[in-house]
């Protein structure tokens, strides 16, 4: 659990780093785009003018110089444009959102399932971070079932009992 953390923490580090320069380094040109940075840098600015409650829901289209074409609507960083949007309230509640679910994967009945779990909730919440891949309803979905059967598997006493 304490790496998934970390993974995530790194995850929010690199974001807020990149999203408050006005001149990404050059591995960060090669691994994104100028779009990228346009909107990260304008759902940046955005959060700095409203950081309590943001500009609400849908806000963030008003300040997205890419907005015009329905690839680019948000901000491709969950983070980013909750902030924007709900600001530090919304961002409080997303922070709630990441560790109640930790603890669920955490809780598996397995320690097989446990790392799996949380390994799965840690790669979906730092890729979230970074693009806009929760917009799509299988990948949420997806979480939701990984979450949910890392609670519900159970392994069989046989099965112990084998070398494999």
């Amino acid at each position: 659990m304490v790496l998934s953390l970390g993974t995530c923490m790194l995850a929010v580090a690199v974001l807020m780093s990149l999203a408050r320069r006005s001149v990404w380094p050059d591995w960060a040109w090669t691994a994104l785009s100028r779009v990228r940075h346009d909107m990260w840098t304008a759902a940046w600015a955005a959060f700095r003018r409203a950081e309590t409650f943001g500009f609400g829901p849908g806000g963030y289209a008003q300040v997205n110089p890419w907005a015009r074409d329905a690839d680019t609507m948000s901000a491709h960083s969950l983070p980013l444009q909750v902030g924007a949007e709900l600001g530090g309230a919304g961002l409080t509640l997303l922070t709630l959102i990441f560790l109640c679910g930790l603890a669920v994967a955490a809780r598996a009945h397995t320690t097989r399932a446990a790392w799996i779990t949380i390994a799965a909730w840690a790669a979906l919440s730092a890729h979230a971070f970074m693009d806009h891949l929760l917009e799509y309803w299988p990948i949420p979905l997806a979480a939701g079932l990984v979450l949910g059967y890392g609670l519900v598997a159970q392994t069989h006493a046989e099965a112990e009992d084998q070398v494999v």
